[in-house]
């Protein structure tokens, strides 16, 4: 292995490693992030929702956990799994504690909200499965390229936070059905209803977290037998380069070592 590509590899691995652990900026960011996608979640409030989604930081372990794989360095691996698992935990806490705040309110007459619903179902699990792969290909891309944004890849955790918190919210919901909070609407819902639609909501976070890891996993190593290959090409055209030097240079020599005509002559009438 060359120096630039030891160089390459810690760079790379300073980077990875920055974005899956705590630190005041990511404590913050998902702290921020988990109260925009309750109060989206809440009040149905698709903006907000997405707000939250450019701001959340959960992405970082995700793309650690991948990079980590790839490179098979299994200390990355075990801080990235256990901060990612920390920070799922803390989305579903902000979203009780949201939805025991803001279901006080009469935000909760409308609950469970459309925004709160379509992350509880299965047919938009199936369908952020294909989505999630193909987000984890753009993560990996947008990590590893300078030129390309980072942000591409931190927006993409769109489909990661705000079914964690609505996890939360749902569960949360179900206190205030029995305390008599919620609307008169949500009469016909069961306990299993809430428990379910909980659980759906999580599993498409823990899904989705999968599927863009190994997306990721597959993008890190096609790059990976990318660059070696193209320094593989470059060698062999170096290899190649030198070897038609040399035999220019033999051919030409030899031409120049030839006697030629009058040469030969002179060496007759002697």
């Amino acid at each position: 292995m060359t120096t630039e590509q030891v160089e390459r590899v810690q760079i790379m691995h300073a980077r990875f490693m920055e974005g899956a652990v705590f630190s005041f900026n990511y404590n913050t960011l998902i702290l921020v992030a988990s109260v925009m996608a309750a109060l989206g979640l809440a009040s149905n409030g698709s903006a907000t929702i997405i707000a939250s989604m450019l701001v959340s930081p959960i992405m970082g372990p995700v793309a650690a956990m991948a990079y980590g794989t790839s490179i098979w360095d299994r200390q990355m691996i075990k801080i990235a799994v256990k901060n990612e698992l920390v920070s799922l935990a803390f989305c579903v806490f902000v979203g009780i504690v949201m939805g025991l705040i803001t279901g006080a309110t009469s935000l909760s007459n409308d609950w469970l909200t459309p925004e709160m619903k379509t992350r509880a179902t299965l047919s938009n699990l199936l369908v952020g499965i294909p989505t999630a792969f193909f987000s984890g290909l753009g993560v990996a891309v947008s990590l590893l390229d300078d030129q390309i944004n980072s942000l591409v890849g931190v927006a993409i955790s769109a489909s990661l936070l705000p079914p964690a918190v609505n996890c939360g919210m749902i569960w949360a919901s179900y206190g205030l059905y029995r305390a008599g909070v919620l609307g008169t609407s949500q009469t016909d819902l069961t306990k299993q209803d809430f428990w379910d639609a909980g659980w759906m909501s999580l599993s498409l976070t823990l899904v989705n977290i999968v599927l863009v890891w190994l997306a990721s996993v597959i993008m890190f190593r096609l790059k990976e037998v990318s660059y070696h290959l193209s320094a593989d090409i470059y060698i062999l055209m170096c290899v190649l380069i030198r070897i038609n030097y040399v035999l220019t240079f033999y051919v030409f020599s030899s031409n120049l070592s030839c006697p030629g005509p009058s040469d030969q002559k002179s060496n007759i009438l002697e």
